[in-house]
């Protein structure tokens, strides 16, 4: 078990929504509290974050504009799934976006995107030469910018082979 508050890197899953990407000239830290719990084949884990805005002249700080959550539910890395068949990883989120600037109403914006992920693996096995992951994931935003209204969403459906025993265990994708 562990939990840690402060600043940190947050990057779930593939950091499609939430995460700290490499191509920016500075990585994206948060602050909030992470909570990961394991208790034999169960692993649990909870977030609640804002990201860490930085700041040229003055001190960074978190960013009161933006909220994440998230909850995550299922097997602990290379155990067996917790029933034959069901998903290794549920997974929740919640991301909140809200920009007022003080000059101009019509550029007022508020977002909420809420959605899940979902993960089915097989071969995690220390002795299974192939590993085998089916990934799906979809989210929705709904919000406004100024007076229009903001309505989007993205679904992702990925598989993904691993060939353990190979040198440099590639994965196709």
């Amino acid at each position: 078990s562990q939990l840690r508050v402060g600043r940190q890197e947050i990057g779930l899953a593939r950091e499609r929504l939430f995460g700290a990407p490499d191509w920016s000239n500075t990585r994206r830290s948060s602050q909030g509290a992470r909570l990961q719990v394991t208790h034999g084949r169960l692993a649990f884990e909870a977030v609640d974050a804002r990201p860490i805005v930085v700041r040229l002249k003055l001190p960074n700080l978190a960013d009161s504009t933006q909220h994440f959550r998230t909850l995550s539910i299922g097997s602990s890395a290379g155990a067996k799934p917790l029933a034959k068949g069901l998903p290794a990883l549920w997974q929740g989120y919640w991301y909140e976006q809200k920009v007022r600037p003080v000059t101009s109403p019509a550029s007022r914006a508020y977002r909420i995107t809420s959605g899940g992920r979902v993960q089915w693996q097989w071969g995690t096995a220390k002795n299974s030469a192939v590993s085998r992951a089916l990934e799906f994931e979809g989210a929705r935003q709904v919000g406004t910018v100024g007076t229009r209204t903001i309505s989007a969403g993205f679904w992702v459906l990925e598989s993904q082979w691993q060939w353990k025993r190979t040198h440099g265990a590639p994965t196709l994708a």
